[in-house]
């Protein structure tokens, strides 16, 4: 057996990912923690009564739930800022979904893939992968259009209160 470590990513953007997957939790916990009425409900009724006793109310839970959604997205830009032509143009040029045809071809890819796990389709070859698969790059121009509509309506929840009158109610 070899013992050498054969390294796929930088430590940065390992650190960047486990950064991202605590602002995440973070972020769902207390998320959850600010939705209470008996409407909107998606956690059970103890839940937000244990967030925003354990925050002294729901203003505090609200405000620590926009200065991690804050720091998640400066963090974030610096990142991008900072690594753009060394990490984020090289994994966007190999994640990246923009046109019908490639879209098409990654659903077709996953199509078959899956259809050959479940022993169909066997004549038809799996078209060529490359680093990331069909469903692979689905999920990350996914991943990529949710998080900044997250983060725009993070920001708008929080500031237009404070710069537009309308957002007052």
């Amino acid at each position: 057996m070899n013992d050498t470590m054969v390294h796929v990513r930088e430590k940065k953007t390992i650190r960047l990912h486990w950064f991202n997957a605590l602002c995440w939790l973070l972020l769902i916990l207390s998320g959850f923690g600010i939705i209470s009425g008996d409407f909107v409900r998606v956690m059970p009724g103890f839940w937000p009564e244990f967030m925003q006793g354990l925050f002294g109310g729901n203003e505090n839970l609200v405000l620590t739930h926009a200065i991690v959604g804050i720091i998640w997205m400066l963090i974030f830009a610096l990142f991008i800022l900072f690594n753009f032509t060394s990490v984020v143009l090289p994994f966007l040029k190999k994640v990246w979904i923009m046109s019908p045809i490639a879209a098409f071809k990654d659903t077709w890819s996953m199509v078959v893939t899956l259809a050959h796990l479940f022993g169909i389709m066997k004549n038809i070859p799996v078209p060529p992968q490359g680093r990331y698969n069909g469903a692979q790059r689905l999920l990350g121009t996914m991943i990529i259009f949710c998080s900044l509509l997250i983060a725009a309506t993070g920001l708008y929840l929080f500031f237009a209160p404070m710069f537009l009158s309308f957002a007052e109610t």
